[in-house]
């Protein structure tokens, strides 16, 4: 089950402003310098439509959405050279191109293979 609602914390244990305040849940999240990416249930970001997948700011605010939104049911994102890949429970279409349940995209959303 993933999460509806998101929070971030300073190292000390104090809660931060940052929320992204997606309409439905959360599934996955990868952080790394190029934002925060987010997949799950949602339809909105931030006021945005992002359609299951977001690229977040670290205050919150959607960067980026993927035309056409993510495939149903992203369960796990990894970083890898150059991009990230990600894990889902059946095929899907990205930028008319099928993936397998695995497909990685580069930080531009293009994808890598």
């Amino acid at each position: 089950m993933g999460l509806l609602f998101l929070a971030a914390y300073d190292t000390a244990g104090a809660r931060l402003p940052w929320n992204p305040d997606a309409d439905d849940r959360i599934d996955s999240l990868l952080a790394n310098t190029n934002g925060i990416r987010v997949s799950g249930s949602f339809a909105q970001v931030d006021g945005t439509d992002a359609n299951q997948f977001a690229i977040l700011g670290d205050d919150g605010a959607a960067l980026t959405v993927l035309e056409g939104g993510m495939p149903p049911r992203v369960s796990t994102m990894i970083e890898v050279d150059g991009g990230f890949c990600m894990g889902a429970n059946s095929a899907f279409i990205i930028s008319g191109q099928i993936g397998n349940s695995i497909g990685c995209l580069d930080d531009d959303l293009n994808w890598l293979w």
